[in-house]
């Protein structure tokens, strides 16, 4: 399938339907040739090739809802999601908003208050932090996003998950950064993971796609590779622990 090819691409990457009260939870990752999940200049950016940023941008339009870290969120210069024309129809089709919802997780509001996503137009992003966030952090934010206490000391990601399916948001797709993929991978939420190898090498001291403790040792299953310009754009199914 040629990523360009719209119609093979949603017939090739629709999720699944969720059973009532789940989410299904795709986190869309990249890795270089050596293991680095950033370039150079410690960006995503700077590795991804034209069909990666094409399945990046097909898979938010697939979405309810973008989970990402904050320190990615601040790295990458997120702004708010907006679909691809030819998805807008897709998602009219199905019952889902204009754009996915930007959901960020923050455990200490370290967040620039001048960040595009704090500041482009509606609707708000949902910013989930934990209750040890400092008070005056948490008011600053306020103002511009939604900001939900997911934990007492510590953001616990199923807690996150919890809440965006009761706000019908059950289509989640996480974009990282490494420490949430870790997260989401060690409290069993990850079902499915999308995986770019671009065909580069950068050597030096790149981050890994995965950070933080230690993670039990978790099966995935190769169900689709696709090949585009020598990068591979491959997908994995969690498997459930024996």
């Amino acid at each position: 399938m040629d990523v360009d090819d719209i119609e093979g691409f949603l017939r090739s990457y629709t999720p699944p339907v969720p059973s009532p009260g789940r989410a299904h939870l795709r986190a869309n990752m990249i890795t270089t040739l050596d293991g680095s999940a950033v370039g150079p200049d410690g960006r995503t950016g700077s590795i991804n090739t034209e069909a990666d940023r094409a399945t990046f941008a097909r898979l938010r339009g697939l979405a309810d809802v973008v989970l990402v870290g904050a320190r990615t969120c601040t790295i990458e210069g997120y702004g708010r999601p907006e679909p691809e024309p030819e998805l807008q129809s897709y998602r009219c089709e199905h019952n889902k908003a204009p754009a996915a919802v930007l959901a960020i997780v923050s455990g200490s509001l370290a967040i620039p208050l001048d960040a595009p996503f704090l500041t482009e137009g509606p609707p708000p992003p949902l910013i989930f932090t934990c209750a040890a966030a400092p008070q005056s952090r948490r008011g600053q934010i306020a103002e511009r996003a939604e900001v939900i206490i997911a934990g007492d000391d510590d953001v616990e990601l199923p807690v996150v998950i919890d809440h965006l399916v009761s706000r019908g948001l059950t289509q989640v797709l996480s974009e990282g950064g490494p420490t949430l993929f870790a997260g989401l991978i060690r409290d069993g939420l990850l079902d499915e993971l999308c995986l770019t190898v671009a065909p580069v090498v950068v050597g030096g001291h790149g981050l890994g796609l995965t950070s933080g403790g230690a993670i039990d040792t978790t099966s995935f299953t190769l169900t689709q590779v696709l090949e585009q310009d020598s990068a591979l754009l491959t997908r994995w199914q969690r498997q459930p622990p024996t």
